[in-house]
């Protein structure tokens, strides 16, 4: 009985090994079979029994839908942006914005022009040159806006300043002097610095003179060009070269051989010389540079001037901008329907 177990143990551990074998071997004759289905290539003397998975075509059409998909999700998340950076923005652009926050009237709004082009040398021949453009016309609406103010007034003296240096109070003097020119009517432009004082015309500080204005003639209506004109002490005999503080009848006198006097004064809010000049000027005008001023500011210069009537002109305007944004004021409708 002991012989016959041990007879059995060992056929049950022939059979076990038996079957394992019989499985390995099915599990080969499979992979032949598929191989033998398949046209693999004998390279080297090696036989490919199966290949990896192929990569998915980079030129397939989900690829490109997911690609488009992206794009337009990465433009509309920008416009988004965009608009939300846009109605967040304050900045004053604006006849209305100027309204009420500086409570004075927008006589112009002038286009923005290359620097070059109306430089103080170069802007009276850029408006002979280029009469119909938008800054040509700007200027001349600016011009005749000013002089319909207190018509009662024939000598008039404006006082241009500015809510900070380089917003482009020189560009609308020589503007207006270059139109006045043309009106025939004789201008002076006159820079002053924040000590409020003056000297030669070869001074760095002081009056800036321009030889080139012209006084009319008493014996004939034609404008001829007078001799260039320092603005000096009224003693000037006891003139020694040191600057001297303005006298505040110099402006009045002035007005005696020029029609037009434009004062440029520094910023009014670091230097209060334009609401001193105010007091002897017919007219003053506050330069605003298009997007780039806060509201805050437009109220700290109405209380800085006080009482003082003034008037604003928005300078630099991106005329295409300014019609998209869609204001409603004049120059608005002019840039869509010219």
């Amino acid at each position: 009985q002991f012989d016959d177990m041990d007879a059995n143990a060992r056929l049950s551990e022939l059979e076990r090994s038996a079957t394992a074998a019989a499985d390995a071997l099915d599990s080969l004759l499979q992979r032949l079979s598929r191989a033998r289905t398949e046209n693999f290539v004998d390279v080297a003397g090696v036989e490919f029994v199966t290949r990896a998975t192929e990569p998915v075509d980079g030129n397939s059409r989900e690829n490109v839908k997911r690609i488009i998909i992206g794009m337009l999700g990465a433009v509309f998340v920008a416009l988004l942006a965009s608009m939300v950076a846009e109605g967040l923005d304050n900045k004053v652009r604006s006849a209305e914005h100027v309204r009420a926050f500086l409570r004075a009237p927008t006589l112009a709004m002038i286009p923005k022009v290359n620097s070059r082009r109306v430089a103080p040398t170069a802007m009276q021949g850029y408006i002979e040159k280029n009469p119909e453009s938008d800054f040509a016309e700007a200027i001349r609406n600016l011009y005749l806006e000013l002089m319909s103010q207190k018509t009662g007034l024939k000598p008039r003296v404006v006082v241009i300043t500015t809510v900070r240096a380089g917003d482009g109070k020189s560009t609308i003097a020589n503007g207006l002097a270059a139109v006045a020119e043309a009106f025939d009517v004789p201008a002076k432009v006159i820079e002053f610095d924040r000590n409020f004082q003056f000297g030669p015309a070869g001074m760095k500080s002081g009056v800036e003179v321009d030889a080139t204005a012209q006084a009319p003639d008493s014996s004939s209506k034609q404008v001829v060009p007078s001799p260039p004109t320092v603005i000096r002490p009224i003693e000037e005999s006891g003139w020694r070269g040191e600057s001297m503080p303005l006298q505040s009848r110099q402006l009045v006198d002035m007005t005696d051989r020029w029609s037009l006097i434009l004062v440029e004064a520094p910023p009014i809010l670091r230097s209060r010389d334009a609401k001193a000049l105010a007091a002897n000027a017919t007219d003053v005008i506050v330069v605003l540079e298009w997007g780039t001023v806060a509201p805050g500011a437009l109220k700290a210069i109405r209380k800085a001037f006080g009482r003082v009537e003034i008037g604003a002109v928005i300078n630099r305007v991106n005329m295409k901008a300014h019609a998209r944004r869609g204001y409603g004021d004049s120059i608005d409708y002019a840039t869509r329907y010219a």
